[in-house]
């Protein structure tokens, strides 16, 4: 009997966030990278049964709280996983040390956690140690801060946690309400040069073109950082083409309500064309469980299925 109410005891245990071995995640980009860093977080914390802390600090180029655009699911505070602000202390203690905190987060991260996850890091462990990432989650007293945009892994429904707030939401039904059956979604991210030419506008209206002779009935939803190739791709298929009246800002706080909204509509297309590598469409795929295709002059369409 007592050997019984033990093994029960133990397996309560395994069942409890150790407080002791506290995650901190810090997601950091835009906001695909965001969104994509605190939901596969939060789904090896789950996994694993680690409490985890997520730290969200606005930037100049990211000036909104999280509050602005999503709250974590209630039923994360039972497991312990909670989502804060960050303060002012946090910029010299809960961040990775360099010449923007003056490298005085230093000695904290080193006497508050046995190990220090950033982008490098992670790329290097997924590469040729993936079961070390997991390992670090998996070790109930093991005290690990990250501070990434990347996807830690990837699970079926791991976006459901975050709660899009109701300004995200109006945003995203505003989109839909005129939508029929098939409309693929493109999104074109423009923000580096080398986007522009590794996956120029021309290899986009290409492969539209193919899908319309395919199926005449096709529509078309557009998010782009760029103004120009948008109009272009209005020109050319006028009343297919569905975009936003207006281009966003994506770093104030309105812009990235926004834009969380599209990302939601992105989500519900039958399927993406995209620029490689870009987390913004690879969230939405993953959010839709839907396939997307990311067009390069070096390879023939890299399709992503969830």
């Amino acid at each position: 009997m007592n050997t019984s109410t033990k093994t029960d005891q133990e397996r309560a245990d395994q069942l409890t966030p150790d407080p002791s071995g506290k995650i901190t995640l810090v997601p950091i980009g835009g906001l695909g990278e965001r969104l994509r860093a605190v939901a596969s977080t939060i789904a090896l914390a789950r996994k694993y049964c680690r409490p985890l802390e997520i730290i969200w600090f606005e930037t100049d180029d990211f000036m909104a709280p999280s509050n602005r655009l999503f709250t974590l699911d209630p039923q994360m505070r039972r497991e312990e996983i909670t989502i804060r602000e960050a303060k002012w202390v946090d910029w010299i203690s809960n961040r990775y040390p360099d010449k923007g905190n003056v490298w005085l987060s230093a000695p904290y991260l080193m006497v508050s956690f046995d190990s220090v996850l950033t982008d490098d890091k992670i790329k290097e462990l997924q590469a040729h140690a993936p079961e070390q990432l997991e390992l670090m989650f998996r070790r109930r007293h093991h005290r690990l801060f990250i501070e990434t945009g990347m996807e830690l892994t990837r699970a079926r429904d791991m976006y459901s946690p975050l709660l899009p707030n109701i300004e995200v939401i109006n945003v995203r039904n505003s989109r839909l309400s005129s939508w029929h059956n098939n409309i693929v979604g493109i999104h074109i991210d423009r923000d580096s040069a080398v986007s522009m030419q590794d996956s120029p506008i021309e290899l986009f209206i290409k492969r539209m073109h193919e899908i319309v002779v395919a199926d005449p009935g096709t529509s078309f939803f557009v998010t782009t950082t760029s103004h120009n190739e948008r109009e272009r791709l209005q020109t050319l298929y006028s009343s297919r083409i569905i975009a936003p009246s207006s281009m966003s800002d994506g770093t104030s706080v309105d812009g990235l309500i926004e834009i969380y909204g599209d990302l939601l509509a992105l989500s519900q297309t039958t399927k993406i064309l995209t620029t490689p590598n870009s987390a913004y469409s690879a969230v939405a795929a993953t959010m839709g469980h839907i396939r997307s295709e990311a067009l390069s002059i070096y390879s023939s369409p890299t399709i992503i299925t969830t």
